[in-house]
C-alpha cells in the first residue's frame, strides 16, 4: 500500500475541494438528445433558399428527428457523439409560380462524418425529379450551414460542468486572451459610435496574411459572421451581429468592431480596434475569400495598425482566429 499522500495522483480526492471526480479521471456524460431536437428546429425552421431555377422554398417544420446526441468526459477529454436522420416539410413554388410542397429528408449527419458527408433528399408532390435535384442543390449551403452551428452550439452548451477544476487549474475566472496578443476594447453603442467617427493620427503599418481552409467558401464566410460560430472557435464570449452596421465583441471584449460591408460569400470588410490602442482608433480589415479545387484561399488585409502592434495583431490572426478555426471545425483536414 503507498504511503499517504503517495500513489497514483489521478485517485488523491484531496487534490478537488469538493470530492467530484478526482482529476476528471472518470466518466461522466450529459444526455443532449431533448436539448438537440429543440436546437435542430431552431436551426432549419424558417430557413429559405430560392433562385431562378427552383423559384421560392421554406422549411415549415421538422416532421421527424430520429436520434440522440449526448457530451462525455473520460480521463480529461471531451467527447461528442450524435446521430440524427431528420426530415423537413418544405413549402413553396416553382419558376412558373405554381405552388408545390414536399419532404427534404436529412441522414448520415452524426459525429463520425463530417459536415460534407450529410445526405440530403427531396421529395415533391407535384414536381418531377429534376427540379428536386435543382432544389436539393440550392439548399444543401443553408442546411448544411445551420447543422454546423448546431454542432458547434452542442460543444460550447454540453462541454461547462463536464471537464472539472482539479488542485492545477485555476478557478477564479474564465480563460481569456491576452491583452498584449490580439485585443480590443469593450464600450457602450454609443461611445463606440463616436469613437468610429473620431479617428485618431498615429503612426501605422499594414498587414496582409494569407491562409488556406479545407472547407467551403460559404463555410468559411459563416464563420465569421455567425455568432455561435465565433463562440465555439474563440472559447470566449462573442457578440456578432451578422450584419451590415452590425457590431462584433470577441474574445471577452478584447476585440470590438462593426461590419461595413458583406458581400457573401467572397468578401467582409469590418472598422476594428484594440483595447490597447489609442483611444478612438481604428484600423479597416477586408477579407476577401476564394472558393478552390480543393478548399477556400483567405487574404485579409488590415490598415491602420499602430507601429508597436503591428507584429502582435499578425500573430494574433494567425494564432486566436485562423489556427482556431482549423482546430474546432476541422478545417485543417483535407476534403477528399
Amino acid at each position: 500500500m503507498a504511503k499517504w499522500g503517495e500513489g497514483d495522483p489521478r485517485w488523491i480526492v484531496e487534490d478537488r475541494p469538493d470530492h467530484k471526480n478526482v482529476n476528471n479521471w472518470h466518466w461522466t456524460m450529459k444526455d443532449a438528445s431533448l436539448w438537440s431536437k429543440q436546437k435542430l428546429k431552431d436551426f432549419l425552421i424558417g430557413k429559405k433558399f430560392q433562385s431562378s431555377s427552383i423559384g421560392s422554398w421554406e422549411i415549415k417544420d421538422t416532421t421527424a428527428l430520429d436520434g440522440e446526441a449526448s457530451a462525455s468526459n473520460r480521463k480529461g477529454k471531451l467527447i461528442i457523439l450524435y446521430e440524427w436522420t431528420i426530415k423537413c416539410c418544405i413549402e413553396g413554388s416553382t419558376p412558373e409560380d405554381i405552388r408545390d410542397k414536399g419532404t427534404l429528408h436529412i441522414t448520415n449527419f452524426c459525429d463520425e462524418n463530417t459536415i460534407d458527408d450529410i445526405d440530403i433528399k427531396c421529395s415533391l408532390d407535384k414536381n418531377t425529379s429534376d427540379l428536386t435535384n435543382m432544389i436539393v442543390k440550392e439548399s444543401s449551403p443553408a442546411i448544411r450551414t445551420a447543422l454546423q452551428e448546431y454542432i458547434a452550439l452542442l460543444r460550447d452548451e454540453y462541454s461547462q460542468g463536464l471537464i472539472l477544476p482539479s488542485h492545477t487549474t485555476d478557478t477564479s475566472e474564465p480563460t481569456k486572451v491576452p491583452s498584449k496578443t490580439l485585443s480590443l476594447t469593450k464600450s457602450s453603442p454609443s461611445n463606440n459610435t463616436a469613437s468610429i467617427k473620431n479617428a485618431v493620427r498615429i503612426s501605422t503599418k499594414k498587414a496582409k496574411i494569407t491562409d488556406t481552409f479545407k472547407c467551403s467558401v460559404d463555410d468559411l464566410y459563416n464563420v465569421f459572421v455567425t455568432e455561435e460560430l465565433v463562440t465555439a472557435f474563440t472559447r470566449s464570449q462573442a457578440t456578432v451581429k451578422g450584419h451590415k452596421g452590425g457590431r462584433f465583441t470577441l474574445l471577452n471584449g478584447e476585440i470590438t468592431g462593426e461590419f461595413l460591408e458583406l458581400n457573401r460569400p467572397n468578401k467582409i470588410v469590418q472598422k476594428w480596434r484594440s483595447k490597447t490602442w489609442p483611444e478612438g482608433h481604428f484600423s479597416d480589415v477586408t477579407i476577401q475569400l476564394k472558393q478552390d479545387d480543393d478548399g477556400t484561399s483567405l487574404t485579409l488585409t488590415q490598415t491602420g495598425i499602430p507601429d508597436s502592434d503591428h507584429e502582435r495583431t499578425k500573430d494574433g490572426w494567425k494564432k486566436y482566429i485562423f489556427d482556431a478555426i482549423k482546430a474546432t471545425f476541422g478545417y485543417g483536414a483535407n476534403l477528399f
